[in-house]
Order: C-alpha cells, then sequence, then structure tokens
C-alpha cells in the first residue's frame, strides 16, 4: 500500500518585488489540490506594522490548519518571516511548515521597485531585508532558496517539486 504524503503548509516569502505575487495564480493552476493564497488578499492598511503582520499571519495559519483538517496543504505567498509564523499562538509543533524564498538581485529589486514608485532612498534602506530574510529561512528544516531570476514558469516548477518530493 502506498502511504500519502502528509499534508503541508507553505510560506513562499522574499522581499518586495520578487514575484510572490505573480506566481499566486500559477502554483494555483500547477497544484489544484492545494489552497494558494497571497499574504495581502486580506488587504493591506497604509501604516503596515508589526501589530498587523503578527494579526494577519495568525490569520492565515488559522486558514492552513482548517484545510490541513480536511486534508489539503496551504500555500501562503507573502513577506513573511519565519519566527513570526513560528511563535504565533496559532502555530504548534505537530505542524509540517515549509518556508521557501523567492531570492532576486539587488539590481531586480531595484528595477521593480522603482517601477512601483518607490523613492531611491527607499530602495536602499530595503535592500538589506532579502539578506535578513535568507538567514531566517535557512535556520529552518524544511526551506529552499528559490532562484527568483528565472522564468516564472521555472519558478512554479521547482516549487511544485520541492513541496511535492
Amino acid at each position: 500500500m502506498i502511504e500519502k504524503k502528509p499534508k503541508v503548509i507553505a510560506f513562499i516569502t522574499g522581499t518586495s518585488g520578487a514575484g510572490k505575487s505573480v506566481l499566486v495564480p500559477l502554483l494555483k493552476k500547477r497544484l489544484p489540490n492545494f489552497e494558494v493564497h497571497d499574504f495581502d488578499e486580506v488587504g493591506v492598511p497604509e501604516d503596515v506594522d508589526l501589530s498587523w503582520r503578527l494579526k494577519t499571519t495568525n490569520y492565515w495559519l488559522e486558514i492552513a490548519k482548517k484545510n490541513l483538517a480536511n486534508a489539503k496543504s496551504t500555500i501562503i505567498s507573502g513577506s513573511t518571516v519565519p519566527d513570526e509564523i513560528l511563535a504565533s499562538p496559532e502555530c504548534d509543533s505537530s505542524l509540517k511548515i515549509y518556508f521557501g524564498l523567492l531570492k532576486i538581485n539587488k539590481s531586480t529589486i531595484q528595477e521593480r521597485l522603482m517601477k512601483r514608485g518607490w523613492t531611491q532612498e527607499s530602495i536602499d534602506a530595503y535592500k538589506i531585508w532579502q539578506p535578513q530574510l535568507i538567514t531566517a529561512v535557512e535556520k529552518q528544516k524544511n526551506h529552499r532558496i528559490i532562484d527568483g531570476e528565472q522564468e516564472k514558469e521555472n519558478i512554479v516548477e521547482d516549487i511544485v517539486h520541492w513541496l511535492q518530493s
């Protein structure tokens, strides 16, 4: 008898401009047995702070746990921090959580954030975020650093392979 793979919760993180939101519809299409969400789809206030991030993290973990109870895996794509997820009151050691990071180079970050109207000063201050995220993700047991410079279809295949292996 073939044993089914346990259901998982996967967080795909990365800096603003990494391409996380672009992947959501592609992952939904490629992984119909997963529930796939953009972290920000619940709405983002103008004054985003730690309190909002933690509240939203709790919300998504509640959804993911309900999905697990119904034998369904969940992917949440957004700028999330593993330590914040693991510290959530909704998180417990029985959950199998995967952490993926969409890594892009500094010039790609620069180009994409400039197109969004970010100032050079804001972009320069923000560039330190990716190395911090990489360190946080690499500390996790079930992690993957994903080359965000690939074609988006290849990124999706990389994520599919990682989550189904």
